[in-house]
């Protein structure tokens, strides 16, 4: 099994260069995210710069800055997800800025606060996996009534049971459900802070839990 872990910039401009159709799409891609070198080397990461073209390509860049740390990167790429599912789900085809998730509709914000709060669960109750399924079931039981209602930040596959073959969810990325659920902490009591924090230090003291947390609160420098 061989595994990247990380890209050079010579990598990084071969993954670009293959990605986009045309070298010029390639070459604007480039110049934007070395013209920022903060964003620049986010990038080192290969599921960074998955993130970092998907961004680019999504969103306008006229109105979105370039993220310059992780928590940046992952808060952007879930308000993109966020903005897609407003285009093509609901129809709202003149947005085309979503500054940040206090700004979802109204009827919108019990379910991502739910998606927030079910990242958590997995987080907390599963710290043995780096990803967990959700049944359709689950989905119900925590406020979620329809796999449509996830914005587009769960994936399905199917899993074998008793009674067949059956649809289970889970997060897009390890790294989504670390964001949500650094989230889904930043907006609990002081207490249920502390208690999370050191949970999740006394199982892994390098989890991306606690990076995005940092972020999340702008902890970190201080």
């Amino acid at each position: 099994t061989i595994s990247v872990d990380t890209f050079s910039a010579y990598d990084v401009t071969s993954y670009a260069t293959q990605y986009f159709s045309t070298q010029e799409e390639s070459l604007k891609f480039l110049s934007s995210v070395k013209a920022r070198a903060s964003a620049y080397s986010l990038c080192s990461l290969p599921i960074n710069l998955v993130t970092m073209i998907f961004i680019f390509v999504n969103c306008n860049p006229t109105l979105f800055s370039l993220p310059s740390t992780q928590t940046e990167l992952f808060e952007l790429l879930v308000l993109v997800l966020l903005l897609r599912h407003l285009r093509t789900k609901l129809g709202c085809h003149t947005l085309d800025y979503l500054p940040h998730f206090s700004h979802l509709p109204d009827p919108l914000k019990p379910t991502f606060n739910s998606l927030c709060q079910l990242a958590h669960f997995a987080s907390f109750n599963h710290q043995s996996q780096s990803r967990v399924t959700f049944s359709l079931t689950q989905l119900q039981e925590a406020n979620i009534p329809t796999p449509e209602d996830t914005f587009g930040l769960l994936k399905v596959t199917k899993q074998l049971t008793l009674r067949g073959y059956a649809p289970y969810y889970s997060f897009l990325h390890s790294a989504v459900q670390d964001f949500l659920c650094a989230l889904w902490m930043s907006k609990t009591n002081e207490d249920e802070q502390q208690h999370d924090v050191s949970c999740v230090m006394n199982n892994d003291p390098m989890s991306p839990v606690l990076q995005f947390f940092a972020g999340c609160t702008q902890l970190k420098g201080k």
